[in-house]
């Protein structure tokens, strides 16, 4: 899902011709953190999403990273493993309180999101966690260069949405 103008996967080519996967985390916390935004705006009747958008945790971005790459490169991290969970964990949230504020249930939807923001704060904190510990190790293995080291960030100004 693009929810932001910057992608925080980028297929790149290094010297020798490989191909090499970049992966920032601060601008998948910062999308993520707008995602939180787009889903009140959703409940407030100010943004739209489709189930496509929001439903599943292998198309958006991060699932998408996950899926490819991270969980291949970074999967004995304890931390990665978690933040899978969490990540599912999240897209129910979603569609439950999609579920919910189509069925007019308002307050529900709210008492949803409510949790799903807990779930969030994790998952933003397990990227830093991630992050931290990829380059503290060097992240030289393979062909992976991660970037966007500023672990202290996170809660930068969103993303404009397309």
């Amino acid at each position: 899902m693009e929810t932001g103008s910057q992608n925080a996967v980028e297929e790149r080519t290094n010297k020798e011709g490989m191909s090499m996967t970049t992966f920032d985390f601060t601008i998948a916390r910062n999308k993520h953190v707008f995602w939180k935004i787009r889903l009140r705006g959703f409940l407030d009747g100010q943004e739209s999403l489709t189930e496509e958008q929001a439903l599943s945790h292998k198309d958006c971005d991060l699932g998408k990273w996950l899926y490819n790459d991270g969980m291949k490169r970074y999967g004995t991290i304890p931390e990665m493993k978690a933040l899978e969970k969490e990540h599912i964990s999240l897209h129910a949230r979603v569609r439950r309180i999609m579920e919910l504020k189509h069925a007019g249930s308002m307050a529900a939807a709210r008492e949803e999101l409510k949790q799903l923001d807990r779930i969030s704060d994790h998952v933003v904190a397990l990227l830093t966690a991630v992050e931290q510990k990829v380059s503290g190790a060097g992240a030289a293995d393979d062909h992976a260069t991660v970037v966007g080291a500023d672990v202290t960030a996170g809660r930068t100004a969103p993303f404009v949405s397309r």
